[in-house]
Parts: C-alpha cells; structure tokens; sequence
C-alpha cells in the first residue's frame, strides 16, 4: 500500500483520532481505564476508514464533476456515520433508530456541501495562481520570440549585403583577372568566404523564420493583451533600473488579432529607449489608434528630450549616446531596426522632440492589413 493513497490517510488519521479522544477520556473524563476509553473510541476508526475507502473506490476520479462529487461525499458521509454508529449500537449499546439516522443525514449533507465549498475555493485559487503563472510564462516567451524577431531582420540584412559584396568582388575578379592575376584570386578569394558566411546566415535565418512565423505559436493577440505585455514589461526594466516610471496606456477598442512579435519589437524598442532617457522619475504614454486603414502607435515621454542637431542622426544605424557601467557604448541598432521595419510593413515614423518642453514624441503608422491575423 502507498503511503499517498487514501486509504493510508484514511488509516492514520482513524489511529489519530482515537489516540486523542483516549487521552481527553482519561485526562479529563475521571476515569482511568485505558481499556474503557478504548472501547469508547475505538467505532471513530471505521467511520474514517469507511470514508477513505469509498473515497478511493467513489470519488477520487470525478472530482472535477462538483455536482457528483457533491452527491457522492454526502453518500459516503452517511454511510460511514452508519458503519460508527452500528458499531456503537452493537459494542456499547447507543441507541440506533430512523430518527437518528435522518439527523445523520442531515447533518451529513450540511457538513459534505460546506467542506466541498471550502475544498473547490481553494481549488479555484489554485487554478488562478496556474492561469497568472502561465500568463507570466507566455509573456516571457513572447519578448523571447520578438528579440529573435527583431535579430530575423538584422540577419536577413546582413545577408543581403554579404550577398552585395560577393557580387561585387566576384565582378572585380573578372575585371581584374587578366591585368592582376594574384590580386584578382585573392578577391575571388575573398568573395567565396563572404559566399560561405552569407550561406550560414541564410540557413539561421530561414530556421528562425520558420520558428517566428508558424502561427501554431499564437503570435497573433488583440491589442489590449499585446499592450498589457509591453507595460508589465517595461515596468520591470523601470524598476530593475531604481527609476519611478509611469506608464499610461489610450487604447481604442480596435477589433481582431494583430502581430505579436512585430508590434513587441517596435515599441519595446522606443519605450524602452524612453524608460532609459528618464532619470528618475517621468511618465509614458502609449497611445495606439485606428486610423482609417492605418494603425497608429504614439510613443510619448517626458524625459530630456533630443536636441534638434541630433535628430537626422537618431534613426543612424550604430548612432548611440547610451554607454554601460565600463564606458562601451551600445550598438545603436535599436531605432535603426525600428525605421527599417515599419517601412518595411508599408508604414512611416516620424520623431518630434521638444527638449525645452521635456517632450519626446514618436508617431508610426502602419497597414492595418500587414498586421492582422489572415483568414
């Protein structure tokens, strides 16, 4: 028998029980006659492993059908208070009539409806605590997803230009085949290795698009729950960096599913971007609208701001005025992938920043349609 099913439990806690009732008979009962306190306890013990036995046989598999569970625990309840209760009219000679037994019932449905009631609370908390675990889970794995996203792009740009450059040294080859035969192998040298690297990125690319876009994943989500990611998230960042940020979010209520991992990017990237820009204390807006056909994202913060002599540099792939803890600075990818993804969806961005007003404000547009769920 295992120690974990319910007829052990039923077991124990029967000895238990009887124990203690033996030790306040003789402690408290003026009698001190163990062998009487026994025979005076001793019909408690079927009734619990009576109870644990039909537990094991009746209801251990239905505990999610409440309503059965509900009939069956009474049922059980009334027949183990039997089994005490005929043991007491036979060992000790306790009365046992009908009377008696329909107050055991009654007793029996009061006292079965009220410990189910306490049983299924719990049950239910515990189902919450699942449900905000998984939440908490499939928020983590959706910035995941939307890092390997925004790398995708980065990727399949450098692809691209590797392929720019095997062209262009392969081109140089040939023209300079004839009047400098070392030099003219040495870039036909050179354009197979780039050949080589653009391969492996291609092959990574193509892997991790697969990944990105099998819509199996749910990488589609309503605006409202895609917002409550991206919030909950940079609150976290806000904290981790000892700041005292606000996030406010404007949301029309704008129908259908849209791109989980394209939206996560792009505005991650900015408020992000916004959350470091704060010193201390500030506060963002997210605003997401409908527009027409258009989708449109307001990113707005009330940090320092961006001087207007840095505002064509902004959007500069490796233009960065963000350094670490060692003086190295960022890779200043972050707007860079940003501009070149909306523009990508069809859309446009545009940046207003008036330092002396503390206000930074970054607007896109996008096609609704290249962000919505097909079909």
């Amino acid at each position: 028998m295992k120690k974990s099913s319910p007829i052990f439990s039923g077991i124990m806690v029967g000895i238990s029980v009887v124990l203690f009732r033996i030790f306040l008979y003789l402690t408290f009962g003026g009698n001190t006659s163990l062998l009487n306190g026994f025979i005076l306890n001793f019909p408690a013990f079927f009734y619990y492993i009576t109870y644990s036995a039909l537990f094991y046989v009746l209801l251990r598999k239905y505990l999610s059908h409440y309503l059965l569970v509900g009939f069956l625990s009474t049922f059980m309840e009334i027949i183990s208070n039997l089994v005490e209760l005929s043991l007491r009219h036979i060992f000790l000679g306790d009365l046992l009539n009908m009377n008696i037994i329909i107050e055991v019932a009654i007793i029996a449905i009061i006292r079965s409806f009220f410990v189910l009631g306490f049983f299924y609370v719990l049950v239910i908390h515990e189902k919450d605590i699942e449900v905000e675990k998984q939440h908490e889970e499939n928020s983590k794995m959706a910035l995941f997803i939307s890092n390997l996203y925004e790398e995708t792009v980065q990727l399949k740009k450098s692809f691209n230009t590797s392929e720019e450059i095997t062209h262009d040294c392969y081109n140089l080859y040939r023209t300079l085949k004839d009047s400098n035969e070392d030099l003219s192998k040495k870039l036909l040298d050179i354009a197979g290795k780039i050949h080589e690297v653009k391969k492996d990125n291609q092959r990574t690319y193509s892997s991790l698009s697969k990944l990105i876009t099998n819509e199996n994943l749910g990488d589609y989500m309503s605006i409202n729950d895609i917002t409550a990611i991206i919030t909950n998230t940079n609150k976290k960042y806000a904290n981790s960096l000892g700041k005292d940020i606000e996030i406010l979010t404007e949301l029309e209520d704008i129908p259908g599913l849209f791109h989980l991992f394209i939206i996560l990017s792009i505005l991650n990237n900015l408020i992000s971007n916004s959350v470091e820009a704060i010193e201390k204390t500030g506060t963002i807006k997210l605003s997401i609208k409908k527009q027409n056909n258009f989708l449109q994202f307001v990113v707005t913060d009330n940090g320092p701001g961006i001087p207007q002599r840095k505002l064509k540099l902004i959007f500069k792939a490796g233009y960065t005025n963000k350094y670490n803890s060692l003086g190295k600075p960022s890779t200043g990818i972050g707007l860079s992938y940003v501009e070149e993804i909306v523009y990508k969806l069809g859309g446009n961005i545009n940046l207003k920043s008036l330092p002396e007003k503390h206000i930074t404000s970054f607007t896109i547009l996008i096609p609704a349609e290249n962000l919505t769920k097909r079909g």
